[in-house]
């Protein structure tokens, strides 16, 4: 992803949604066309992804910071 020259972005890409328990052997994966928007400056980057009429985020993100990851079963 290469942003334009204010730092944003907005490219196609698809969007897997995870679910709780084990993967099964031939699982097909639950993939939906996304857009993934942002916004890229020095060393943040806030991230939106468009998945149909949902919008996910914004979520902020760090180079080297500290991840923080919360899942739901």
């Amino acid at each position: 992803v290469i942003p334009d020259a204010t730092g944003r972005f907005d490219v196609p890409g698809v969007h897997v949604r995870e679910h709780g328990g084990p993967i099964r052997d031939g699982e097909v994966p639950d993939s939906l066309p996304a857009r993934f928007e942002g916004l890229a400056r020095g060393d943040d980057l806030t991230l939106r992804v468009l998945v149909g009429t949902d919008t996910l985020g914004p979520f902020t993100l760090r180079r080297n910071g500290e991840a923080r990851l919360f899942k739901c079963l």
